[in-house]
């Protein structure tokens, strides 16, 4: 994990370079987002913070029927390997931000978090700790739902918009940038995609998913398919607005500032981000697909020009998805 933590480094580095202007529109994109929640949105943040060490924030993306038999699976433990690898998963952020030292938007601009004054479930009041740069929440986020979507294809899509989703609301609640979501975006996929592409992880990994699908088609009785399909209930993930929704926080509104008609390459193991909802689909297919679906080069934190590290920023995974999974699988 430490060599992935230093990793992390390489690929934000990028960072270092972005002019004093690009932060500041940085900054008035992560108050605008912030003044203009509302607090149903500042309540959903807030849940979505204090969920870091549960998978609490993804049944929700599972549909109302899956999601429920999820939560039932969670809580008696009958779903333990695959939760337990999901979480140890996770890659560490405090080498990078300790790198970066970039100050929270609201200690930047002097003004006040929405969650000052929230008292979280354990009636302790919710605190931020560190610098910014990148997301530790966002880095979980991302690394959980892909992992889980990754074991169920059937909700691929609305996992990785709940991802974006959750990294939206570090925004809202004005303790992090829209760079810092992004970059923890960039460095999740690329762990992910390491882990998956490792023999010895894929091990575990298959184990843990046919625990799970076994757990979650008990829980439904019913195939996992059909316990997927939300039916004539809520299930606002898998909207169609969602494409929307990610395009935006691929960028978060910010400016091209390099050269944008680099052209694009899939990083290093990148592909096996797409092989549970192509699993038909040869690797090399399935890079073709990254690279036509990416977003174009130039914007801050993009690096394109480095085969081993570079890339990450470009790649539109929502749109990638939608370009070769199934009807079914796709909003």
């Amino acid at each position: 994990m430490a060599q992935k933590q230093a990793t992390s480094v390489d690929i934000l580095s990028p960072f270092l370079a972005l002019p004093y202007r690009l932060l500041l529109v940085n900054l008035k994109i992560a108050e605008g987002v912030s003044s203009a929640s509302s607090i149903e949105q500042q309540a959903h943040a807030v849940v979505d913070a204090d969920a870091l060490a549960f998978l609490d924030f993804l049944p929700e993306a599972l549909g109302p029927k899956l999601g429920h038999a999820f939560i039932k699976a969670y809580r008696e433990g009958k779903i333990a390997k695959a939760a337990t690898l999901i979480k140890r998963s996770e890659v560490g952020t405090e080498l990078a931000k300790n790198s970066f030292r970039y100050p929270r938007p609201y200690i930047a601009a002097n003004t006040q978090s929405p969650v000052d004054t929230v008292i979280l479930a354990n009636n302790k009041p919710y605190e931020t700790y560190g610098f910014s740069f990148p997301s530790g929440h966002t880095s979980a986020g991302y690394t959980d739902a892909l992992l889980l979507a990754s074991m169920l294809p059937e909700r691929f899509l609305p996992l990785v918009d709940r991802a974006a989703g959750y990294g939206y609301s570090r925004v809202v609640l004005n303790v992090h940038y829209p760079l810092d979501v992004i970059g923890s975006r960039m460095i999740a996929e690329r762990n992910v995609a390491q882990f998956l592409a490792d023999p010895a992880y894929r091990k575990l990994f298959d184990e843990a998913k046919s625990e799970l699908r076994q757990a979650l088609e008990a829980a439904c009785d019913e195939p996992i398919a059909a316990c997927a399909t939300a039916g004539p209930a809520s299930d606002p993930w898998a909207d169609k607005g969602m494409r929307r929704f990610y395009a935006f926080t691929m960028t978060y509104g910010l400016p091209q500032i390099g050269a944008t008609d680099v052209a694009m390459q899939a990083p290093e193991h990148a592909e096996v981000l797409l092989e549970a909802v192509a699993p038909g689909l040869r690797a090399e297919k399935r890079r073709d697909v990254l690279m036509h679906t990416a977003l174009a080069s130039g914007y801050p934190l993009d690096a394109s020009n480095d085969a081993r590290l570079g890339y990450w920023q470009r790649i539109d995974l929502d749109a990638a998805v939608r370009a070769v999974a199934a009807p079914a699988t796709t909003p």
